[in-house]
């Protein structure tokens, strides 16, 4: 069921926005050089396509939100740890800019809900990177 309502353009860039990042992460869960780090962005990457998922009601430019996993055509590809933390850090600016911008209560909570859950495992993600410098 989609919810017909206002700021109908911004929840369709919020799930673009997402849906491209979600595949930027991606190609990074599947390195192994640092186990804890690769966990923390499993869980950030977790969250996220949660997110997407409950977004889904409320975008009425995608009935059924269909993550593409293996489809990096035209999606960048985060290379490294730091520069999926800097991405990551942006990203949860843009929500939390979101968040004042849309007008729909329903939104706001899941928008605030699930970009403090991504900000405390990016938090997670920039400690253990500060720590994997440190002992290399």
């Amino acid at each position: 069921m989609i919810v017909l309502m206002k700021n109908r353009r911004e929840i369709s860039d919020i799930s673009n926005t997402l849906e491209k990042h979600y595949q930027a992460c991606f190609k990074l869960t599947h390195k192994t050089a640092y186990d804890s780090i690769f966990r923390s962005v499993s869980r950030f990457i977790t969250l996220e396509e949660a997110l997407l998922n409950q977004l889904t009601q409320f975008d009425c430019d995608k009935n059924n939100i269909q993550i593409r996993k293996n489809q990096f055509n035209n999606t960048e590809i985060f290379e490294s740890y730091g520069e999926l933390l800097n991405a990551n850090t942006s990203l949860i600016k843009y929500l939390t800019e979101m968040i004042a911008v849309i007008e729909n209560i329903e939104v706001c909570s899941l928008l605030s809900y699930w970009t403090a859950a991504m900000k405390i495992e990016n938090d997670d993600i920039a400690s253990k990177i500060e720590y994997a410098h440190t002992i290399t």
